[in-house]
């Protein structure tokens, strides 16, 4: 009747039809929540023939907006351990809805009840659900089954399972990895698909970084980096600002010089022109600051071996030469001195 009511009377009555059609959607939410309190409704009746039955009704309506609001009303009214336990079939249901149905969010709202689940008690996910590949396999079907999808809710979509990794399996970062690599992936096969959405990318690398709070774990993330290929100049310049001053802030030292070498290959925007940047001068104001701060970044770069600080130096000396005479003005005498602190402990 819910689903019905739409497309039923004049259009005159429009109105008065939308009144009704919000109190029966108000009716069918408290029915499920009262559904949802029963005494007998156990994990296994539910998974046997409460979600059968709903989501049956779910797909047969044929209507988004019902649809919508009926699976947040499932994930909301029923408990944590049997959307464990019937995790698959309801996120194989997420694959049917019509085409206007805003997966997104449904997706997002379970993975972060489950992941508020697992956080309050690591023992509620028994060993034997892979939390995160489920989830992570679901995501990628989805994606792939729905090639209209806008890129801002690919990368919402790939946003959740970055925090849902990281606030859960704090230990896997293949995990954060996985999804970085899934997300190159698919803007790689479709390069018009990232288009416009590089604010969004930039939050989704943000996530790991702020967590972590250690450029050394991120520089471990094999996938992080070539996702820069897809922001434009501007906010991939910003992100490097923001890498830089993180770095400065949180006292990290990077003591290999192939981690140097990576970590420069991050920064690049800082470090040499770019190909896609404007052919207009920077503002020299804001390109003295960002060069002091890649100055103030080769203190960071130590070692306590004197041999491994001299090939840290040696890479520093690759990069910074690349960005030419208007860099290496501000940049060169950090790199000096450290050059000659090194000599006197050779010397002593």
């Amino acid at each position: 009747l819910w689903v019905r009511i739409q497309h039923q009377g004049h259009s005159r009555d429009r109105t008065k039809r939308e009144t009704e059609r919000l109190e029966l959607k108000i009716l069918v939410g408290t029915n499920l929540e009262r559904l949802s309190r029963l005494e007998g409704v156990t994990v296994t009746k539910y998974q046997d023939h409460v979600l059968p039955a709903i989501l049956k009704q779910l797909i047969n309506c044929k209507d988004s907006i019902a649809q919508e609001y009926l699976m947040d009303c499932i994930i909301q009214v029923f408990p944590d351990e049997f959307h464990l336990k019937t995790l698959d079939m309801f996120l194989d249901t997420c694959c049917q809805p019509q085409g206007t149905v805003n997966v997104r969010n449904i997706i997002i709202s379970i993975i972060g009840r489950l992941s508020n689940y697992a956080q309050a008690d690591a023992t509620n996910i028994p060993e034997e659900i892979e939390l995160f590949q489920i989830f992570s396999g679901k995501v990628t079907q989805i994606i792939q089954s729905r090639t209209e999808m806008p890129p801002e809710d690919i990368l919402a979509l790939q946003s959740a399972l970055i925090k849902l990794a990281l606030n859960v399996y704090p230990a896997e970062t293949s995990y954060v990895d996985q999804v970085l690599q899934n997300t190159f992936n698919i803007f790689e096969e479709e390069k018009g698909r990232a288009k416009g959405c590089s604010a969004e990318l930039s939050r989704m690398l943000r996530v790991p970084i702020d967590h972590y709070g250690d450029i050394l774990t991120i520089l471990q993330l094999e996938h992080f980096t070539p996702l820069f290929s897809f922001l434009d100049y501007k906010i991939r310049k910003e992100l490097c600002v923001y890498i830089a001053e993180h770095v400065i802030q949180a006292d990290t030292h990077i003591d290999s010089h192939d981690q140097v070498d990576l970590f420069f290959v991050m920064i690049s925007c800082l470090i040499a022109d770019q190909p896609d940047q404007s052919a207009e001068p920077e503002d020299p104001e804001d390109f003295e600051i960002e060069q002091s701060l890649v100055g103030r970044l080769v203190h960071q770069l130590t070692s306590s071996v004197p041999d491994q600080q001299f090939l840290i130096l040696n890479m520093c000396k690759k990069h910074l030469m690349s960005g030419g005479d208007k860099r290496i003005q501000y940049t060169l005498p950090s790199l000096i001195f450290r050059a000659m602190e090194l000599c006197r402990v050779y010397h002593d």
